[in-house]
């Protein structure tokens, strides 16, 4: 079993200085909030951006254990689910790009 720490711990910090000290406690893996009011990553990630935070996350030796969107599935309009799904698409997107297997869903 791996450990993970999310970066929401840190959420006043900067993603290098998140990453710097979630290797310090000696885990493997990280999650990645990619949410207000910590955009350690998001879906607007240029591709030069990405490179830059697998760098990052190769210097510390960390893996991706998760990526952590926002999300609000309870809603009470097909747009605003159109909204939700066409969203979650682009997170698909992000987790592909940054090589992580998993998004974790808050509804």
């Amino acid at each position: 079993m791996k450990l993970s720490v999310s970066t929401w711990a840190y959420f006043d910090k900067s993603r290098e200085e998140a990453f710097e000290r979630i290797a310090a406690l000696g885990v493997e893996g990280v999650e990645i909030i990619a949410h207000a009011p910590c955009f350690h990553v998001d879906v607007n990630m240029t591709d030069e951006q990405i490179g830059y935070v697998k760098g990052l996350l190769a210097a510390h030796h960390l893996e991706i254990s998760a990526i952590s969107p926002a999300t609000e599935f309870l809603v009470f309009t097909e747009e605003e689910m159109k909204a939700q799904l066409d969203h979650m698409k682009r997170v698909a997107d992000l987790c592909l790009r940054l090589g992580a297997n998993h998004a974790r869903i808050f509804a």
